[in-house]
């Protein structure tokens, strides 16, 4: 390869690397999305960069444009095959229709093959499973892998609570809850599942309730 090959590789990687400063900076949106444009003009095989640049398509609302970014990586065949596959199958999470979700079911399986440790993408298969009737013991178990593995993981907490109320399964949602509660875990979202499960079981008080202290 020549001098130049390596030397455009470098600054696509240092324009990545930059990218990911800027995230941390408001306002800077428009800078760094064009930092990745530039990188995968310099190396077409920067899988970190259609990654990026995918993610910030999908901040705009494109999600054509999101998708194209990671089929790249995946047509590339190289690192973060298994980022690309769980962000294409949340994207077909959010279209409606079932072909839409055995699309996302199969990107997410995908996704977890390469990597059976990505718990971002074991949550979302749950998600997509939870909205199949027929695989909703799975997404139960998906739910459940990832807290088993992420403990202070709180907002699939909030989504194995939402599963188990949405099936009744209120005083076992309690008892989660309350876990939650115990390990000072709880948001917002955790305060309006506790409403409603108390509530429901017929248990809610308002001193209860104050331990969350969430404004």
């Amino acid at each position: 390869m020549s001098e130049s090959f390596w030397r455009d590789k470098e600054k696509a990687a240092d324009l990545v690397f930059e990218f990911q400063q800027l995230q941390r900076q408001a306002g800077t949106d428009i800078k760094a999305k064009r930092k990745l444009e530039e990188a995968v003009i310099l190396d077409p095989e920067n899988t970190a960069a259609y990654i990026g640049l995918g993610n910030r398509y999908l901040v705009e609302g494109n999600s054509d444009k999101a998708k194209e970014s990671y089929l790249k990586v995946v047509e590339l065949n190289g690192e973060d095959l298994e980022v690309a596959h769980n962000n294409i199958g949340v994207i077909f999470l959010r279209q409606k229709g079932q072909g839409f979700l055995g699309e996302a079911e199969r990107n997410l399986r995908k996704s977890l093959e390469l990597n059976p440790y990505y718990m971002l993408a074991m949550s979302n298969l749950g998600i997509c499973l939870r909205q199949q009737e027929s695989n909703s013991h799975e997404a139960e178990l998906c739910f459940r892998e990832v807290i088993d593995r992420e403990p202070k993981n709180i907002d699939t907490h909030n989504l194995l609570v939402e599963f188990l109320e949405s099936n009744d399964r209120l005083w076992e949602a309690k008892d989660i809850l309350e876990q939650i509660i115990a390990q000072d875990l709880y948001n917002n979202r955790t305060a309006n599942l506790y409403t409603s499960c108390m509530g429901r079981l017929g248990l809610l008080n308002a001193k209860k309730y104050d331990c969350f202290s969430l404004n």
